[in-house]
């Protein structure tokens, strides 16, 4: 196939062309030519605006096809087919219904166990804080013990 399109290109491009008619008179000689005759100059118009729409219309389709019309409310049909939950107006969901409510419920659990797990890796203890906490117990320990002691004392004095 390569080889056939490389020998029409050879082909078309050795021979001489000469174009006739209507396209010379607008493209070939626009300046001079289409001054003095309307049909030509009428012709060159309506391409010419035929040109531009045809731009503007393709350059439109993109922009729509794309989804960049969607803030105006125009959807592409691919758009939909690819993500009807996010595009398709037609589909109302209830939003009460318990399903989702119970899927807010189990995500937001998630993210609360998330951060605080996140919390508790952040917030690593300090030699300060530990050294205060290691004071306390032995603190409460004594004094754990001292009633301890006064309730055995308190127990073997009635007996």
């Amino acid at each position: 196939m390569k080889y056939i399109f490389t020998i029409l290109i050879l082909i078309f491009v050795s021979t001489n062309s000469h174009a006739g008619g209507s396209f010379s008179t607008i493209f070939g000689s626009e300046g001079s030519t289409s001054i003095k005759n309307s049909k030509a100059r009428s012709l060159s118009y309506s391409l010419q605006y035929l040109t531009i729409s045809g731009a503007i219309g393709y350059s439109i389709k993109q922009l729509h096809d794309t989804g960049f019309l969607e803030p105006f409310g125009l959807n592409s049909a691919n758009n939909i087919k690819i993500s009807p939950l996010a595009y398709d107006k037609s589909k109302i969901f209830n939003k009460t219904s318990k399903f989702l409510r119970n899927n807010k419920q189990e995500i937001n659990r998630i993210n609360e166990i998330l951060s605080a797990r996140k919390f508790k890796i952040n917030s690593t203890p300090t030699f300060q804080s530990i050294r205060n906490q290691n004071l306390t117990n032995f603190n409460s320990s004594i004094t754990n013990k001292e009633k301890r002691d006064l309730l055995i004392q308190s127990y073997n004095e009635n007996n």
